[in-house]
């Protein structure tokens, strides 16, 4: 499990920039808003280009999460500047290679076409375009993995032989760009069978959309594929495409996907809408089930100096979550921290996409736009729904689910960090991990107190040179720095219940010397 907590180090900066991303994309989509541009009279038009602008950088940043994960990835490993250089060549030939002898004729929204990368070709007698796989995260982990190894064994590579003119730097370059080639073109064969096994499962989903365990299952795949960052297989065809569904009016124009059936309804003021079924659950995570989990995190915090210092954070995190409708780092953050949490969320997230729509309570998401600028289930786009009666019912349905989910967000979170991280992450007994810890720490005589957040403890020691490193390492700890707060261990969701055990093992000591008789010296006797 320490492998896994420490990829965290790895996907904060990333994570932070889709946080950013985020904030860019809610932001534009706020004052691009009609009334708010009324606001301004009739010469809003720079506005409408920086709202447009944000909104582009935004979902640029977010195609480009791929790179920059692997960027921080090879660049937290080494301390070296030439893998970085091995991981970006590398990724640019894989998706090379990629574009060229992977297949043609699959659906546009599988391939990959924010890179740049394009090549006009001719197959038969049709002229076709080709882009690269759509592979979301998968690639940069496996070139990431390339660059990893291929620069390692450079290292230990001898100068001798016929290419011992080659000095190791250039030779791990070669080597993983040979091996990132070799890789892309087995993307390019075997990446098009994943791809039509997620075709096949949203196939089965769309055989029966009003089936309530079809719709469970949408859940649970949407929450995987967001981890890979391959949403997009799922949402393009089911929110713009005809597996959302289909209707036809009576001059035979046909609307598909559950987003444009929604928008066709609304513009209608159509009082039975049957559509909006895969965007209702993004208005209860967004407006309540992520701001609870926000919350629940940051009182995890116990020193009141750090938790001063991360409120503006949280505040922001929390508006970004409720104007910008964006869960995919909330995923990202759930299953490399949390495993088990993540998965009770997505048991939680299919629970709402499969009993919503038997409770008669779907409100969609009314856009004309693509893909790339959309954000369904943020405050903006609820507020309109709000004062019509034709969806009162709907909206006061919706709220209810909301506040159900808020409070489950908000107590689940802080009971599974504070009790339920302790076997169940590593199978240790939880008295003997504890008492291991004390030990590595110098003895429970040695530890003043303690403070902890969600993943990390600060400990503040009487003696810090008696504390073990290399056993805090070996217990878990896959980070540890000194602070003026005190020394920080990074020992992952655990860090909560840790802090309770190690506050209680200090009470328990203090209370044994208060309750040992004090020997005075006129009570010792002499010969």
């Amino acid at each position: 499990m320490k492998k896994l907590y420490s990829l965290w180090d790895v996907y904060k900066y990333p994570l932070v920039l889709l946080f950013i991303a985020a904030i860019l994309k809610g932001t534009g989509n706020f004052f691009s808003d009609p009334q708010i541009l009324s606001l301004f009279g009739g010469g809003a038009d720079w506005l409408s280009t920086l709202c447009a602008s944000m909104m582009f950088m935004g979902s640029y940043l977010e195609k480009m999460f791929p790179l920059l994960f692997l960027v921080r990835y090879i660049s937290k490993r080494f301390e070296d500047a030439f893998p970085v250089l091995n991981g970006v060549v590398g990724y640019i030939l894989f998706n090379i290679v990629m574009m060229f002898y992977g297949p043609f004729n699959l659906p546009v929204h599988q391939y990959n076409t924010s890179l740049g990368m394009s090549w006009n070709t001719v197959y038969g007698s049709a002229a076709t375009v080709k882009y690269p796989l759509f592979v979301g995260l998968t690639g940069a982990l496996v070139i990431g993995w390339i660059v990893s190894f291929t620069y390692k064994q450079s290292r230990k590579r001898f100068a001798y032989g016929i290419f011992g003119y080659i000095n190791n730097d250039v030779w791990s370059l070669l080597n993983a760009s040979f091996w990132s080639a070799v890789f892309g073109l087995g993307f390019a064969f075997g990446w098009s069978y994943v791809l039509k096994g997620i075709e096949e499962m949203m196939t089965y989903i769309s055989s029966d959309i009003y089936n309530p365990s079809n719709l469970f299952f949408y859940g649970m795949l949407e929450q995987v594929l967001s981890v890979f960052g391959l949403q997009d297989l799922l949402h393009e065809p089911f929110w713009f495409g005809s597996m959302g569904g289909t209707w036809m009016d009576n001059f035979g124009k046909t609307y598909i996907g559950d987003v444009r059936l929604w928008t066709t309804f609304v513009q209608m003021n159509s009082s039975r809408i049957n559509y909006g079924r895969f965007i209702t659950p993004h208005y209860i995570l967004n407006l309540f089930a992520v701001p609870a989990l926000i919350i629940a995190l940051y009182s995890l915090t116990t020193d009141k100096l750090k938790r001063r210092r991360v409120t503006g954070l949280m505040i922001l995190a929390i508006l970004t979550s409720v104007f910008s409708g964006y869960t995919v780092p909330l995923n990202l953050f759930l299953a490399i921290t949390a495993p088990a949490l993540f998965f009770i969320h997505t048991i939680g997230v299919s629970i709402l996409y499969a009993a919503l729509p038997r409770l008669g309570i779907m409100i969609g998401y009314a856009y004309t736009g693509t893909l790339q600028n959309a954000l369904p289930g943020n405050l903006l786009s609820l507020i309109p729904y709000i004062p019509n009666p034709n969806y009162s019912s709907m909206v006061i349905g919706l709220l209810i689910a909301g506040i159900l989910y808020f409070v489950l967000y908000l107590v689940i979170p802080r009971v599974y960090y504070r009790h339920m991280t302790g076997e169940l992450l590593d199978g240790r007994k939880d008295e003997k991990y504890t008492n291991d810890v004390i030990d590595a720490l110098g003895g429970t005589a040695n530890i003043r107190y303690v403070h902890s957040t969600f993943d990390s403890i600060t400990v503040h020691l009487y003696d810090p040179s008696r504390m073990n490193n290399a056993h805090l390492i070996e217990l878990g700890a896959y980070r540890i720095v000194n602070t003026r707060a005190g020394i920080d261990l990074q020992f992952g969701p655990r860090s909560s219940h840790l802090r309770l055990k190690l506050n209680e093992a200090v009470q328990k000591y203090l209370d044994d010397r208060m309750s040992k008789p004090v020997v005075t010296s006129s009570e010792v006797k002499t010969d």
